[in-house]
């Protein structure tokens, strides 16, 4: 049977699709190991967690409390929606902060293992995001970047670190990309439901970790509650919680074309 999962942001906004049938199954199954995995089980395992997809499409609103290490919260709010498509997994993102309306910004993202790409509203337009500026914040003031929720690193080469323990059992990669020089993604896959756990992004410009947080299931998925992404050079985080969702839309293509409005009208969403 195949799993349903996907992760957004780490971390970062993760949300993890997993049907229950599935969960029980890979919880007794060949992947019900404490040892290293051989190179063929780690590529596989790897291909299984970067070819997942989602089970149809959906629509969530979130909060982040941003903590900087020496000053007061700042909290933002958004949401977000997306779905597969023939050409790749679309996600639309709009956040603002709550202090500020000024400070708010709209995305659509596009992951693909041809090519993944990033446009940002600016000037009445979504206008394409050089690779050059996925690493810089969503918004001013966060710790969250496209390069975090677009996780491109899905389907760069990866090279298997072996089974190791961050308060469950996990396996081990390590990524690099020559279009992201100087940048080293190291990611935690657990061994029960091969969801990201821990998501490292080391580099000279850049030092985070993103954490999965809680879960909670709703009829037959698991989506992700509450996940954190933490600057490791300035010491401040930020707390993503999902608020509402629904599952089961059908947005077409409308809200992910680049012509498309700034604006998006919600459906009804079920508090969680």
């Amino acid at each position: 049977m195949r799993a349903y999962l996907t992760a957004f942001l780490s971390t970062l906004f993760v949300l993890i699709f997993l049907p229950e049938v599935f969960a029980q199954h890979v919880r007794k199954s060949r992947f019900d190991t404490g040892i290293d995995l051989s190179p063929a089980a780690a590529s596989e395992r790897w291909a299984e967690f970067a070819s997942a997809r989602l089970a149809g499409d959906y629509c969530m609103t979130f909060k982040i409390e941003h903590r900087p290490r020496r000053a007061k919260e700042v909290y933002y709010s958004g949401y977000m929606l997306g779905g597969e498509r023939p050409d790749g997994t679309y996600t639309r993102v709009h956040i603002q902060q709550l202090s500020d309306a000024t400070n708010s910004a709209d995305y659509i993202l596009k992951s693909s293992p041809n090519g993944s790409m990033v446009w940002k509203f600016q000037d009445g337009a979504f206008v394409e995001v050089p690779k050059a500026d996925w690493l810089k914040p969503m918004c001013k003031g966060l710790v969250y970047s496209p390069f975090d929720l677009l996780m491109p690193y899905k389907f760069w080469k990866c090279e298997y670190a072996g089974a190791g323990r961050i308060g469950q059992a996990v396996h081990l990669y390590n990524l690099k990309n020559p279009d992201f020089s100087g940048i080293i993604v190291e990611v935690a896959l657990t061994r029960d439901f091969n969801a990201p756990a821990k998501i490292s992004i080391i580099g000279a410009s850049c030092d985070k970790t993103a954490r999965l947080g809680s879960v909670k299931r709703i009829g037959d998925i698991w989506i992700t509650r509450e996940a954190s992404a933490k600057d490791d050079i300035s010491k401040d985080s930020d707390i993503l919680r999902f608020t509402a969702a629904k599952f089961g839309l059908n947005w077409g293509m409308a809200p992910f074309l680049s012509s498309a409005k700034k604006e998006v009208e919600l459906p009804a969403l079920e508090r969680l």
